[in-house]
């Protein structure tokens, strides 16, 4: 084992312990649907609030409002290093070095924080002219993708080649909708990217230029989208609060499995009930649980070995949970809310009754 190896390792594990720790000492409240104890970190409020894990599960990320908030995990006590914006932020991804922290804005701007380093100097890389929707970073270092707004109503996902001096910017087609999630894959060879016509969009990240390939399935307009860790299967969140999951083992067609939990009913109008739609989704890194954060405030956990049964219900954010997502070691959900807090939820002890 290498002393980096061994480095990460050793901040993986006492950061687990540090955690247990806070559930039980800090100021925590339990659900009383899947008894599951929280502890609440308290934000400045935003409008796009939004959250990152560290691959070694020491630090935090969060964006609200117009600051990045790192949060040192072994010491929640401890003051946090701000990054201060110049506007509003959409989203933030963490690098899988564990140091490059990338965030976007409603300024068009995707932003790249190095937190290794004392200073607060970041890299910014022109995206849209009308503000950036998501952003997303491949585990080899290489790419970054954003998602945004044109003037001009052009469908596209950019994406960068960071091997690249000056940095290579692409330019990939949508085409039917606007584009809001964007991922690549755990080995970083595939980008995928939904739309709010329903459409999802596959690319391989070797051959950029090409067209993409579309993912079947009767999908409604989508908000999120996540990977399990070993790349094996694809969930897409719709805005009728549905879940769409793909085996890609079995290639690009049909979706294996649709969830479909219970949720506030459809507007009688003909319009989108906002408290159903699904704004975020993520994996379990042991590939245990798939969780949802919806409209209402709520977060919904699958068995990922027992989709057919109900998902457990997390609830108290005062807003639509748009961002969430797994610790590394998985034994904890974050999730903030629009105008909310951030919340962690400690899920390791979640089970369900085995099938007989």
């Amino acid at each position: 084992m290498t002393h980096k190896v061994a480095r990460y390792v050793y901040i993986a594990l006492i950061t687990t312990m540090i955690i247990a720790a806070l559930f039980t000492l800090a100021s925590c409240g339990t659900n009383t649907d899947a008894n599951v104890e929280h502890v609440v970190l308290k934000v400045s409020n935003g409008v796009f609030p939004s959250i990152a894990f560290s691959p070694a599960g020491r630090w935090l990320a969060s964006g609200s409002g117009k600051d990045v908030w790192l949060w040192d995990l072994q010491n929640l006590n401890a003051d946090q290093r701000v990054l201060r914006g110049p506007n509003e932020l959409t989203s933030v991804a963490f690098g899988a070095d564990g140091h490059t922290v990338a965030f976007g804005a409603e300024d068009g701007k995707v932003r790249l924080w190095d937190i290794s380093k004392p200073d607060n100097n970041v890299t910014e890389l022109d995206a849209y002219s009308e503000g950036v929707m998501r952003v997303a970073l491949s585990n080899d270092g290489r790419w970054i993708a954003a998602s945004g707004d044109t003037p001009n109503s052009t469908y596209t996902v950019r994406v960068w080649d960071r091997k690249q001096d000056p940095l290579k910017a692409y330019d990939l087609q949508g085409g039917r909708g606007k584009i809001l999630p964007v991922a690549f894959s755990p080995d970083s060879k595939t980008l995928v990217a939904g739309d709010l016509s329903g459409t999802i969009y596959s690319w391989d990240v070797d051959q950029l230029g090409s067209e993409p390939k579309l993912l079947d399935g009767d999908t409604n307009g989508v908000k999120s989208m996540a990977y399990s860790a070993d790349g094996t299967m694809l969930a897409a969140g719709n805005v009728d609060g549905t879940l769409w999951l793909w085996d890609l083992r079995q290639g690009l067609k049909d979706p294996s499995t649709q969830l479909a939990p219970e949720l506030g009913t459809p507007a009688s109008d003909g319009h989108m009930n906002t408290d159903r739609e699904t704004y975020s989704v993520a994996f379990s890194p042991d590939g245990r649980l798939l969780a949802a954060g919806y409209g209402d405030g709520t977060a919904r956990l699958w068995s990922v070995k027992q989709l057919d049964l109900p998902p457990k219900v997390l609830s108290e954010p005062h807003g639509a949970l748009v961002s969430i997502g797994f610790s590394p070691d998985s034994k904890t959900l974050g999730g903030t809310a629009i105008g909310d807090d951030i919340w962690l939820w400690k899920v390791d002890g979640i089970t369900w009754p085995s099938n007989p």
